[in-house]
């Protein structure tokens, strides 16, 4: 027959190492990350389980402990899940932080208080760390508010199967998971606080008093993980009784709904035939209407075709009567030109003449060949030109 040994995450175990001074400072030093030797004393403030109420056999575990400096520390261990942990323990730790001072006593005299929570459940599901450490910070520039409140939480689900280095943290929390005797004994070997934690599980482990305590204490956890389990599970029938009866109210709602549905569809439908009737007596229109508007187009595309004709007429008219008038100009211009070089040719002919000593009864019969002029005309020359 193997030996019995307490799993240490029960609280009735976990308690009663804790009364281990060595266990102590260890779990204290690797949870608050202090040398050990900075710890010169603890004290157990508390050292009766605390109960939710009077004949309650699944209180919660809570070990009140003292610093040298007057530091005081709650430790607490939850192993069902605890859906108000976060503002249960905020609301303790603001109780113990405001019990410090007595009527009249000054600010100065309060002292840093710590919580600290080990958890069987998750209580921050979306993170994958099984450690967390709190203060009050600044949101934005990240300084710190005070040091006087500082929570720990260890999160026992989520210890990681392997680890290449193992803090001191985590082999107390692996310690605290630990249920079989052999990884008990090899947690022992690695600290020597954790050696003391486990030799004080072996002494209550086989003392028969507190077996049967721890007994107990592990069939009420079991009795009520049990009965809230059952709980859960009436509470689910029940709901499912519920959703039943609505969805059966539901499925005859439905059926007026469908009902109602069909005779609002049957009446769309008459009003569509209706409108398709509308419909196509309005399309026979609008086809009557294009078949008029087309051939009011075709007219007055001919009307606009025949006015681009009259109008081209007409520009065609007025460049013809511009043209004869430029035509005119130009004859006009030439004749004028014309009768300059013959009268500058007759004007040379008579010069050259009286130039060769020619008599004017020769220049001019010249003139009268030469330019076709009577004797008058080219008589009215000689004189012009010789008088000139």
């Amino acid at each position: 027959m193997s030996e019995f040994l307490m799993q240490p995450k029960v609280d009735f175990a976990f308690k009663q190492i804790m009364q281990n001074q060595r266990a102590r400072v260890g779990f204290l030093s690797a949870v608050l990350k202090l040398p050990p030797e900075d710890i010169r004393e603890t004290q157990i403030v508390d050292p009766h389980l605390n109960k939710l109420h009077r004949g309650d056999k699944l209180g919660i575990l809570d070990v009140r402990v003292c610093l040298n400096d007057d530091t005081e520390i709650d430790i607490e261990i939850q192993l069902a899940p605890f859906s108000a942990w976060t503002k249960r323990v905020l609301f303790y730790l603001a109780k113990l932080y405001g019990q410090q001072l007595k009527e009249g006593e000054p600010y100065e005299r309060l002292k840093k208080c710590i919580s600290i929570s080990v958890l069987d459940f998750e209580l921050f599901p979306e993170e994958k760390e099984f450690y967390s450490c709190f203060h009050l910070w600044e949101d934005r520039r990240q300084f710190l508010y005070t040091d006087q409140l500082e929570l720990h939480v260890i999160e026992l689900p989520k210890l990681p199967e392997e680890c290449q280095e193992e803090s001191s943290i985590l082999l107390w929390a692996k310690f605290l998971n630990a249920e079989e005797k052999e990884e008990i004994d090899m947690l022992s070997k690695k600290s020597p606080y954790i050696e003391a934690a486990c030799e004080t599980l072996r002494v209550i482990s086989q003392d028969e008093q507190k077996q049967m305590e721890y007994l107990a204490r592990e069939k009420a956890i079991r009795d009520h993980n049990q009965l809230m389990l059952e709980a859960r599970q009436s509470a689910l029938r029940d709901y499912e009784q519920i959703l039943l009866a609505r969805d059966k109210t539901i499925g005859n709602y439905e059926q007026i709904v469908l009902a109602k549905d069909k005779a609002i569809s049957d009446y769309e439908q008459t009003m569509l035939a209706k409108d398709k009737a509308i419909s196509d007596y309005e399309q026979t229109m609008l086809a009557k209407d294009k078949a008029i508007s087309d051939y009011e187009q075709t007219v007055l595309a001919k009307d606009k075709a025949i006015s681009d004709y009259e109008q081209m007429m007409l520009e065609i008219q007025e460049q013809i009567g511009q043209l004869k008038i430029e035509m005119q100009q130009q004859s006009d211009q030439l004749k004028l030109e014309a009768q300059r070089n013959e009268q500058r040719g007759i004007e040379a002919m008579i010069l050259d003449g009286i130039e060769e000593n020619f008599s004017k009864e020769k220049i001019l019969l010249k003139l009268q060949r030469r330019f076709a002029l009577t004797e008058e005309q080219a008589n009215q020359y000689y004189i012009m030109v010789t008088l000139g």
